[in-house]
């Protein structure tokens, strides 16, 4: 499939069919996330998976109720490590002096906002391209924003520094996918100026 067809085919799955995903399936598209774009190949994303259906509950709970958390056969929480420091040889890659990096003119100004970016455009880079790894398998996915950061965390005994960034709801669609509505590209797009 070409990745234009890819892309128009992709969806927001909300109804699946009560069969399970194989792990080694799962596993595959994980892999296929992780060549996602990553900030100096930091890689900081990370996968928990979830398909005990008590922990599902718990989530679901945790997750504003949204049905489709307990109907999904799997769960996958996407998670960075929002303190993580760059390595010496990322900043050597980039020519700056590891006590300088902060003062450095091409990066100081905005370090303070790209250490903040970097962890997440991370995870959600990752995440949209799990999105589309699962659309190639056949799969059906959900990207979730609401739910409860801290409850989860304690569910899945998430490390302090780490932030969840999305909950994704995994399964095989029940229905055939339906054509997608988006705005018009001329309400979105601008030429060299706001």
């Amino acid at each position: 499939m070409k990745v234009k067809n890819l892309i128009e085919k992709r969806r927001s799955i909300r109804n699946y069919q009560n069969k399970k995903v194989s792990n080694k399936l799962i596993k595959e598209i994980i892999r296929l996330a992780n060549l996602a774009p990553t900030a100096a190949s930091e890689q900081n994303r990370y996968f928990i998976v979830i398909k005990d259906k008590k922990i599902k509950n718990k989530i679901y709970k945790a997750g504003c109720q949204q049905e489709y958390i307990n109907k999904a056969p799997v769960i996958i929480i996407v998670a960075t490590n929002i303190l993580k420091k760059n390595e010496l040889w990322e900043m050597d890659f980039w020519g700056v002096k590891t006590n300088n990096y902060q003062k450095n003119k091409r990066f100081g100004k905005n370090w303070n906002i790209w250490k903040k970016l970097w962890p997440i455009q991370d995870a959600d880079t990752a995440t949209t391209t799990l999105l589309l790894a699962t659309a190639k398998k056949g799969l059906g996915t959900c990207w979730l924003g609401c739910f409860d950061q801290e409850k989860i965390g304690q569910i899945i005994k998430l490390p302090k520094n780490y932030l969840i960034t999305a909950l994704i709801t995994l399964g095989y669609p029940k229905k055939p996918v339906y054509p997608q509505k988006r705005k018009n590209i001329d309400q979105l797009l601008s030429w060299n100026q706001w």
